[in-house]
């Protein structure tokens, strides 16, 4: 009679092969994610860096310019290329002859398709105050006047989307105050959608709450 011995089976089975599979599919798609979550963040970080220096580059070639030649205006397009455009505004400031206050907004669309905003603002000019018919002092500053605030308890104006806000102007929503922060993130108060105060996406880029009020 003739023996077989069968010794031990080796090798890999289908189904091990099938778990290495899906364990390797796995981490590849997590990789994936990953760099794609870092693609986005760096690609935003540079489209924003992007918006500030068209803004700043606006500044500074106003500011080589009679101030009685500065207008408002805007970039040709809108908001939905991803190519920065800008929408500036020019306004006179109380008392100062010689000073506008220029506020720049920035949009664009990231690769995800949401459109971001980013402003800056700035003084063009000398000031010198509209109602003397002297020569200032050297060194002389005048004093601003301070913000419009409601009583601690009140509550403000009413938010409303595109009027226009100075840093330390409060306005209320839902219950609560709100004071817009300084330069440079003024000129996002009046902007509505994700910067309105205590419901957008991003209102405490441009708000810093005041309270409760009645």
């Amino acid at each position: 009679m003739t023996h077989m011995n069968y010794g031990a089976q080796t090798g890999v089975s289908l189904i091990e092969v099938l778990v290495a599979v899906a364990i390797l599919a796995t981490g590849l798609f997590t990789l994936a994610s990953f760099t794609g979550q870092q693609y986005q963040s760096v690609r935003n970080n540079s489209d924003r860096a992007t918006a500030l220096a068209s803004a700043q580059y606006l500044i500074d070639q106003y500011r080589g310019l009679d101030i009685t030649s500065l207008v408002s205006g805007k970039d040709p397009g809108d908001c939905s290329s991803s190519t920065p455009h800008r929408e500036w505004q020019i306004s006179a400031v109380s008392g100062l002859s010689d000073l506008r206050a220029l506020s720049v907004n920035v949009c664009w669309t990231d690769v995800t398709g949401a459109v971001q905003r980013v402003a800056l603002s700035a003084m063009i000019g000398s000031a010198v105050a509209a109602s003397s018919g002297t020569t200032p002092t050297p060194g002389a500053t005048p004093t601003p006047a301070p913000p419009t605030s409601a009583p601690s308890n009140a509550c403000g104006t009413a938010y409303s989307n595109g009027a226009s806000y100075n840093a330390g102007s409060v306005a209320s929503n839902l219950g609560r105050n709100y004071k817009c922060k300084p330069w440079p993130y003024t000129g996002w108060c009046g902007q509505g959608g994700p910067y309105t105060p205590g419901t957008g996406s991003n209102w405490s880029e441009a708000w810093e709450d005041a309270g409760q009020c009645s």
